[in-house]
């Protein structure tokens, strides 16, 4: 019988891209795995591997949702400890990894009162809720970035996994030939806010540049008829949808990025090699995403847009600034790259092998 990783994660694509390039790395080593999610997860499950255990456990947030929701979510927990203990009766496994959100609260509660040894890996900048909750009898807290707040005595620093479909794609050159792919995107819940800047921005560029942008957007459903008829008003060919399933390609094929500064955006972003001008989540907690873009920025492999403090005509100007100079693309993607941890999925499978002496 194969000793078995339980995974916990929470119910964003934030949360559950490092937790199937964590699972690919272990099974790889002979480990079976079963993850552990809400209803919100299980839609980027079918990424994992066919013998992936899932299961579902009833979770719910104490800051998101109704009021009574939010009363609810205390008892909607132990019902999922309680299912938890069940998972871990069956499988008894050898640790369990848990990768932020409140969906991963009951595993590692669970893991805490049955003694079995648990990691943690935080994502973004800041430590969040869950994940600082459970800090302090993890066995290591393993960083995506660095440094993170209030990430504590036991962390490490691992870097932020990425799926196995963007390894391949590791420092793609830019793209030969007059067009200028540009590709903007607000993570895996979408941000409205570049339908709202982006065409403006666009329109005030010279009709010369704007006629060589072939634009690859993430839009809203209900916003994408608007968009396309704004962008073939202004001469510009763009590609919309509400999701591309084939992201990380897509910004291979690109020469540069508008996008939110969420965790896994920017490992990819590092690991592909593209400049970006980023757009940090103005309600993210703890405002993690402008802490998130801070090594990119510092490292000039990015600019951050400041929702609250600049304008169309300041992503205007910088669009113009880089678009028109193949130096300035090629060193932002070269100084994103320089701050990759490709191997991040397999350092920390690495790290918890050794520390509880046991393989398959």
């Amino acid at each position: 019988m194969k000793p078995v990783i339980v995974l916990a994660a929470g119910g964003t694509g934030g949360h559950m891209f490092p937790a199937q390039s964590i699972a690919e790395s272990f099974a790889a080593k002979g480990f079976d795995i079963v993850l552990t999610t809400d209803d919100r997860g299980m839609r980027y499950a079918d990424n994992f591997a066919d013998d992936v255990e899932r299961v579902v456990l009833p979770t719910g947030s104490f800051s998101q949702g109704s009021i009574i929701k939010r009363l609810m979510t205390p008892f909607r927990l132990m019902q999922g400890a309680l299912l938890a203990r069940k998972v871990f009766k069956k499988h008894k496994p050898v640790c369990v990894i848990g990768f932020g959100g409140y969906p991963a609260a009951p595993s590692l509660y669970m893991a805490r009162m049955s003694g079995v040894p648990y990691y943690i890996h935080e994502q973004n900048a800041v430590l969040g809720r869950v994940n600082k909750l459970f800090q302090k009898n993890a066995k290591r807290v393993a960083c995506g970035l660095w440094p993170v707040v209030g990430s504590g005595e036991n962390a490490v620093y691992i870097g932020n996994p990425v799926r196995s479909n963007v390894s391949p794609l590791a420092q793609s050159a830019l793209p030969k030939g007059d067009a200028i792919h540009l590709v903007v995107f607000g993570g895996s819940q979408g941000a409205s806010v570049f339908s709202s800047i982006l065409p403006y921005a666009l329109a005030k560029l010279p009709i010369e540049l704007r006629k060589k942008i072939r634009l690859t957007q993430q839009a809203r459903e209900g916003e994408v008829d608007d968009l396309k008829k704004r962008y073939q008003d202004m001469n510009v060919s763009v590609e919309l949808a509400p999701f591309f399933n084939d992201m990380p390609a897509r910004i291979a094929n690109s020469h540069f990025v508008v996008a939110r500064s969420g965790a896994s955006t920017l490992a990819e972003l590092q690991v592909i090699g593209r400049g970006s001008i980023l757009v940090p989540l103005p309600s993210a907690m703890n405002d993690h995403q402008r802490l998130n873009a801070k090594a990119m920025v510092s490292a000039n492999a990015a600019i951050e847009y400041d929702e609250d403090r600049h304008s169309a005509d300041d992503l205007a100007k910088w669009l113009e600034d880089i678009l028109t100079q193949p130096t300035a693309l090629a060193r932002m993607a070269d100084a994103a790259h320089k701050l990759a941890r490709p191997n991040a999925a397999e350092d920390l499978c690495e790290l918890v092998l050794k520390e509880l002496n046991h393989g398959p």
